[in-house]
């Protein structure tokens, strides 16, 4: 049976949210240093926690919440139609 919500491609968006996330809190300076930026301020850095790792908390979580959904309806009888 098919079961869409289970194949572990649609879980990694949701664990690129997360490990966003993780690396925003544990080493802010990290994000902005991708695109060339820096925090060189304790201000700055609170601000990337709160932003970046906010922000990716949120998104994974509603993914997360989106795929269980799925899970639940792959889990309903059909009729076979």
């Amino acid at each position: 049976m098919n079961r869409p919500a289970a194949h572990p491609a649609r879980w990694l968006p949701a664990a690129a949210y997360a490990a966003l996330a993780l690396v925003s809190l544990v080493r802010p300076a990290l994000v902005p240093g991708v695109f060339g930026g820096a925090a060189p301020t304790a201000a700055a850095r609170s601000e990337i926690r709160a932003v970046y790792a906010g922000t990716s908390v949120g998104l994974a979580a509603s993914l997360v919440a989106a795929l269980r959904t799925l899970r639940a309806f792959d889990a309903l009888p059909t009729s076979g139609v």
